[in-house]
C-alpha cells in the first residue's frame, strides 16, 4: 500500500502456505482490505486488514465449521457491504463456486 500523503509505503503479505492471490478489495470507508488467497492443499480463504493500522483483523473461514460450507482451494473474488463495511460476500472457486456472506466482527 502506498500512502500518497505520506509519500510512504508498507506491505500486507499473503498467508503462509498461500501459492496466489487471485482478488484484492477496499471497502467503501477505506478502512478494509480483503485478499482472496489460493492453496494446493488447504482450502481457499480471505484475509481481511485494517488499512489504517496495517494488521490482520480477521482469516476467513476462521473456524471449523465454517470451512465446511465449501471445497475450493480457492477464493475467486469479493465484496464488500457498502452499509455495512464489516460484511464481506466472496465466492469461491471450482468445484462447488459457492457464494459465502461473512459478517467479520462474528
Amino acid at each position: 500500500m502506498y500512502n500518497i500523503d505520506e509519500k510512504n509505503q508498507y506491505f500486507m503479505p499473503g498467508s503462509q502456505g498461500a501459492v496466489a492471490i487471485t482478488h484484492i478489495n477496499v471497502s467503501k470507508d477505506g478502512k478494509h482490505l480483503a485478499m482472496c488467497e489460493k492453496f494446493l492443499n488447504e482450502k481457499g480463504r480471505v484475509t481481511i486488514y485494517e488499512i489504517l493500522g496495517t494488521t490482520k483483523k480477521q482469516e476467513l473461514p476462521s473456524a471449523p465449521d465454517q470451512s465446511k460450507q465449501f471445497q475450493s482451494n480457492e477464493m475467486v473474488c469479493s465484496a464488500f457491504n457498502e452499509r455495512k463495511p464489516d460484511q464481506i460476500v466472496t465466492l469461491c472457486g471450482e468445484p462447488d463456486w459457492t457464494i459465502i456472506f461473512w459478517d467479520i466482527e462474528k
